[in-house]
Parts: structure tokens; C-alpha cells; sequence
């Protein structure tokens, strides 16, 4: 006799004493949407920023985003990738060894597909249109298994055609000395962003024998971007500016991945990857701009970019008695990435960033080591305790300039669930943990980036700036964040498919990174300019409280119609030491922020209708001693819907950014007896969407 059941999403996290929240392959497929962002949004536990980015307890730049528990290594945004490639999403709010000494606010991990022991066949077909402008994809997978046969593989085909576009409004006034003056210019702003993309994706698998399985998984993916804008500027004094820019370029990514998996008992397991990748990319970055009546400046910026990475990575886990689950491992990594320059003006060589020369090379090493016990005491007490340990090194040569960056990072973890009279749908969990934010190397590079706003007049002369259009360069001594974290959360469940859970959480954090803007004497330039550089900020804490439902209507109701609602309320506070009050706290963090969603399947009709909705409210808040934000309250409505044709034939339909689709900015600038204000209005247009998906 054959028994075939699962688990649903809600049931596995239950499992994880770490309190892992699970996204699973049945949720992905009939979700109805295309990339991992898309996903994400959805799901009571993402929060949703100002800014669009996603993240947990509302600090995107404190999430740890993970492919197949290592940093995503295509040069991609993660966020982008087709959920065709996806088997399931891990997201925990703590920090376990496994995943490594980083994540503040916690790591969401997304797993790849997997060789399944059945045979798939998979075609999808989708357009999209923004304020008339088109966007297709397409995707097609097959999965291949042959009963008794060693070999099996699978593979998958994408590729993609965006096109996206904003309109800007800006107004920018001075006050001196407490007097209010007319705008000193006013602007309007047009941005688009063009990019194709096409990439092939597959693993064969092998299995010698019983104990062994070879896996090779190589991808490739040749990227199109096409971007660029245009500044219409008039200045009160009756002067004007003309800004045009645009960026072309190719973008080649290839990874080898070569797996072997020993089970040498049967409750055991060692795994052992080697991963290669090459990155490939070159830019073309021409640009005018027109002063009033004098003659137009003509610049040009011409990047290449070859990046390496190669890594071994080891993982044992084994199973022992008294229910423990042990897991060990870590991985050597060796990166370099390699830059060629080249600017002009007017068509001769720009003198300004000689003293950097026109190649930049960057070498990094790392090495982790963790180890990790899961153990259940009792059928009411579980214990997670781990330690994790890297070492990573950054070597930056720029010109006649080095740097090195070294960091020792140890990170334990501790995490325990109690489970309410032995009921594992009713159980408490405390989490501690140490955890690092480190500098990327573009943080930790003097090479600078010059304000378009404020660029060089000519051949090797740069004037003076203000300081709301500073250049932004690194700080080669910029120390890694450390953070202690603290969470407590409860989790009541009231079915399989239903639970609420509250949680709340702090974090002290030691050696923040931020942005520190001064008037600087610096190489590209023969007069002082203001820069933006990343800086240590000093101490911050962060307190919360969130709160998470997802509830069947028939948990509650047997005669309901088939609806599942979903939704979840934060509130949290912040503070930065050495930053003035009142709001001097993190850029990322909103003092409240909402969701909400639902879907309803028809019960006369193969129909699937879902909307969310997500909430952020205005607020200001201090970037550095000399600026200030404010951001205007956010909301943002989505929708899809699903038709199912027959078992194989579905169709969708998404509609996003149906409301507030206009943003405003207020960005303050302090010094001396001056305040710069700048006002920024930005309008994002809606988009609708359509996909075919078949299974073949």
C-alpha cells in the first residue's frame, strides 16, 4: 500500500526550531507570477520600502539575499530571476551557521529546481505593457527521468524584453539666514530602461550508485541593457541646462557548477561543490550637455569588467540519536575583478581621474567554517545552537593607490521553541545572535563617481560643486557592521493552512555604516569638492513588534467560500547615537508599515483572483548631520488573476502599481547659514500583464 500526503508551507516551518518560514514549489506554480520579487511581495513576512526594495522587519539593507545558501554570484539582481529556476524560498528573521556570520535582519535563501524522479514538460509565453511601452518573456522547462536509468537531467530556457520608464518632477529652493528665496531652478526629468535577456540553465545527474550522485549544473545567461535620461533645467536668473545621457552594453554571465553527494550511511550525508563563474560586461556611456547658449560638452565613459569567482564548498550533516540533527561545513572562495576605464570630453582624454590610473583590480579571499546542532531535548523543548566563523580579505589597486581591507568575523547563534502542551501548531521561540553587515568593495574604492549634476567643464578641470551634488567615492578604512540580535515570537495555529504569530525583535548595532558628506581636496578636481563617502556612524538600536496572519475563511467558517486572507502590521523604532534627533534614525526603517491581501477561488468556475495591498506612511529622516529625507506615504495595490482552461492550460492576468503612482521626495541640505531643498515627484506608471503557461 502507497500513502501519498505533504506538508503544507505553514506545517514545514513548524519543523525548523529556528523558525525557517517556507515558500514551496505547489505555492510558486500557482501564484501566477513571474520573477522572485514578484513572489516575494506577496508573502505576510517580506516588507516593502519606500524605495521599492524588499526585506525583513523593514531593513532591505540589512537582508541577507542567498542563492542555494551562498551569494548570488551572476551579477544579477536576484530579485529578477524567473521563478522557472525556483524550487523553494527559505526566509528566517534570526541567524543560523549555516547561512553564515551575515544578515542582520535575517537571509532570504532561494533554492534552484532540483532533477525531479518524474517526466515534466513546461511552456510559458507573457507580455506586459507600462504607459504603452511592451515587455515580453518567455520560458520553457523539461525535466527527464528514465525509471532504472543512472542519468537523468532537466533544464530551462528564459529570456525577457523589459521596457520601463519615469517622469520626474524637481524643484530645488536655497534659504539663507532664515529668509525664504524663489526656486532657484525648477526641472523635469525622463529616465527609461531598456534590457534584453536570454538565458539556458540545466543539471545532469548521475548516480553511480546507490551511496553516490554526481551533479553538473551550467548556466549561461547575455544580458542587453539600453538605458538612459533626460534634464530639462531653468534656473530663476533665466540661464538653463540641457542633460542627455545614455548607456549601452553587453553583460555575459557563465557558471560551472560540478556537485558530488556521498551518503555513506543512511542517515547521513556529504556533499562536496565546486563552482567557476565569469562575468563579462562592457559599457558605453555618452553624454551632452548644453549650458544656456554656450557650446554643448560632450562626454563619454567607456567601462569593461571582467569578474572571476571560484569557490569549494563542503557540507556533512548526519542524523544521531537522541534526535540529533548535526550539520558542519564551509567553503575557500577566491574573487578578482578587473576594471578598464576610459573618459573623454569633447573627444581628447580626460585628465581628471589620472592619478587612478585606468585600471582597477580587486581580489578578494574568504574562508568560513560553521557548524550547527539541532536538538530536541523533549517533545515540548528543541535547541538550535551553532557557530560560525570567516575570514575575508579585500585587496584594491587603483593607480598609484592601495588598499586592504581584513575582517575576523565569529558569529554564534542560539535558538530555542517551546512548544504549548506538546502542540507543535502552538510554540514560542527565543533567537540569539551575533551577525555582520561588511563593506563591499565598491564601498572600500577610492575611485570616485562624479555627480552628473555637477560634472567637469572640461579637459581635466573640475569646478566646484554643491553640496546637494556631491561625487560619491569609498572610504579604503570603513569597518564591517556587528550587530547583536534578539527575537521572541509566538506562533498559533489553527490549521493546516491557517496561523497568526507575533514577534518581537531588537538589534544593537556597533559601528554603523553610513554616509558622510564634506567639501574634500581632491585628485580629480583643482578646486575642493563635496563628497559623499560611506563612514562608520557610531552605535543604533532597533526595536519592533510584527505581526503575521494567513488564514483559510473555513478555518472559521465551513460554509465560507474558498478565501485566504493574509496581511501583517510592524511597528518599530530606531535611534543613531551620534546623529541629532528627532530623526535620526535608519534610512530603510519606517515607524509603521501594513499589508494586506487575498484570494479567492470560485467554486462554479476555474477561476483564482488575488490582491495585495501594502502601506508605508511619510516621514523624515536624517541621512547625515548635513541632510535630511523626507519620504511621502506609500501605497501600492496588485492584482492577478488565474484561469484554468484544463489541468495543462492556464492563463494569467497582473495588474501592479494601481495606485499612488506618483512619489514625492524632500531631500534638506544644512550648512553654514544655508538650507538647500530639493523636491522631487516622481511618477511611476501601472502595468498590466498577460501569460500563457502549458504543461506539455
Amino acid at each position: 500500500m502507497i500513502i501519498n500526503g505533504s506538508y503544507t508551507d505553514i506545517e514545514a516551518r513548524r519543523d525548523f526550531v529556528a523558525g525557517k518560514i517556507i515558500i514551496g514549489r505547489k505555492r510558486i506554480q500557482e501564484s501566477g507570477l513571474q520573477n522572485v520579487e514578484d513572489l516575494l511581495k506577496r508573502e505576510p513576512v517580506i516588507t516593502v520600502g519606500k524605495d521599492g526594495r524588499i526585506g525583513l522587519m523593514g531593513l532591505p539593507g540589512y537582508t541577507q539575499i542567498l542563492v542555494d545558501g551562498m551569494p548570488p554570484t551572476t551579477g544579477k539582481d536576484i530579485n529578477e530571476l524567473d521563478l522557472v529556476r525556483v524550487e523553494k524560498i527559505e526566509i528566517i528573521k534570526s541567524a543560523v551557521a549555516e547561512f553564515g556570520p551575515f544578515g542582520i535582519a535575517g537571509t532570504i535563501n532561494v533554492i534552484t529546481r532540483k532533477i525531479e524522479r518524474k517526466k515534466t514538460e513546461q511552456l510559458r509565453i507573457g507580455t506586459n505593457n507600462a504607459d504603452g511601452r511592451l515587455s515580453g518573456d518567455f520560458s520553457y522547462s523539461i525535466n527527464q527521468n528514465e525509471t532504472g536509468s543512472p542519468l537523468s537531467f532537466n533544464a530551462q530556457i528564459s529570456a525577457y524584453r523589459r521596457s520601463t520608464a519615469t517622469d520626474s518632477k524637481l524643484v530645488q529652493t536655497i534659504r539663507r539666514s532664515g529668509l525664504a528665496t524663489p526656486a532657484n531652478y525648477k526641472a523635469s526629468v525622463f529616465n527609461y530602461n531598456q534590457n534584453s535577456d536570454f538565458s539556458a540553465n540545466g543539471a545532469v545527474e548521475w548516480k553511480a550508485n546507490t551511496r553516490n550522485t554526481i551533479t553538473f549544473s551550467p548556466g549561461i545567461s547575455s544580458t542587453n541593457f539600453d538605458q538612459g535620461s533626460a534634464e530639462y533645467k531653468n534656473y530663476a536668473d533665466g540661464n538653463s541646462r540641457h542633460l542627455q545621457q545614455r548607456t549601452t552594453g553587453p553583460f555575459v554571465f557563465l557558471g560551472l557548477p560540478l556537485n558530488w553527494t556521498y551518503t555513506p550511511t543512511d542517515n547521513s550525508e556529504l556533499v562536496l561543490n565546486w563552482n567557476s563563474n565569469r562575468i563579462r560586461s562592457r559599457s558605453e556611456m555618452h553624454q551632452s550637455e548644453t549650458i544656456s547658449q554656450q557650446a554643448t560638452t560632450f562626454r563619454q565613459r567607456n567601462e569593461t569588467k571582467d569578474i572571476d569567482s571560484d569557490f569549494l564548498r563542503i557540507n556533512y550533516k548526519v542524523s544521531l540519536p537522541d534526535q540529533h540533527d548535526f550539520k558542519a561545513g564551509g567553503h575557500i572562495g577566491y574573487g578578482r575583478n578587473s576594471n578598464e576605464f576610459n573618459n573623454q570630453i569633447n573627444g581628447a582624454p580626460d585628465a581628471s581621474l589620472d592619478a587612478l590610473g585606468q585600471r582597477r583590480n580587486i581580489r578578494q579571499n574568504q574562508r568560513r567554517l560553521f557548524m550547527q546542532d539541532d536538538w530536541h531535548l523533549s517533545n515540548e523543548l528543541a535547541l538550535n545552537a551553532g557557530l560560525s566563523f570567516e575570514d575575508r580579505t579585500i585587496d584594491i589597486n587603483e593607480g598609484k593607490f592601495h588598499s586592504e581591507a581584513h575582517y575576523h568575523l565569529f558569529s554564534p547563534s542560539v535558538h530555542i521553541a517551546k512548544k504549548i502542551d506538546g502542540d507543535e501548531s502552538r510554540q514560542f521561540r527565543i533567537s540569539l545572535a551575533r551577525t555582520y553587515k561588511a563593506p563591499t568593495p565598491d564601498q572600500l574604492s577610492l575611485r570616485p563617481t562624479i555627480n552628473p549634476l555637477a560634472m567637469c567643464v572640461a579637459k581635466g578641470f573640475c569646478g566646484m560643486n554643491g553640496i546637494e551634488t556631491p561625487d560619491t567615492a569609498g572610504n579604503p578604512g570603513l569597518q564591517a557592521e556587528r550587530a547583536l540580535g534578539f527575537n521572541l515570537s509566538y506562533e498559533h495555529g489553527i490549521s493546516a493552512e491557517s496561523q497568526f504569530s507575533v514577534e518581537l525583535y531588537s538589534r544593537a548595532i556597533e559601528r554603523l555604516i553610513g554616509t558622510d558628506i564634506a567639501l574634500e581636496t581632491v585628485p580629480w578636481s583643482t578646486m575642493p569638492r563635496y563628497v559623499a563617502r560611506p563612514a562608520n556612524l557610531g552605535s543604533a538600536t532597533v526595536q519592533g513588534v510584527d505581526m503575521e496572519m494567513q488564514l483559510s475563511m473555513r478555518d472559521i467558517w465551513q460554509q465560507a467560500p474558498k478565501l485566504e486572507v493574509r496581511g501583517s502590521l510592524g511597528f518599530a523604532r530606531s535611534q543613531i547615537d551620534r546623529l541629532p534627533s528627532p530623526d535620526n534614525r535608519l534610512v530603510d526603517q519606517s515607524p509603521w508599515r501594513a499589508k494586506f491581501g487575498l484570494t479567492y477561488s470560485a467554486k462554479e468556475w476555474p477561476l483564482k483572483l488575488s490582491a495585495d495591498i501594502n502601506w508605508t506612511p511619510g516621514d523624515w529622516v536624517r541621512s547625515n548631520i548635513s541632510q535630511r529625507i523626507f519620504y511621502a506615504n506609500k501605497m501600492n495595490l496588485s492584482a492577478n488573476a488565474s484561469w484554468k482552461f484544463t489541468s495543462n492550460v492556464r492563463f494569467f492576468i497582473t495588474l501592479d502599481n494601481l495606485l499612488n503612482r506618483t512619489s514625492t521626495r524632500v531631500d534638506e541640505y544644512a550648512i553654514n547659514d544655508e538650507l538647500v531643498r530639493l523636491q522631487t515627484n516622481k511618477r511611476t506608471p501601472a502595468k498590466i500583464g498577460a501569460r500563457l503557461e502549458i504543461k506539455l
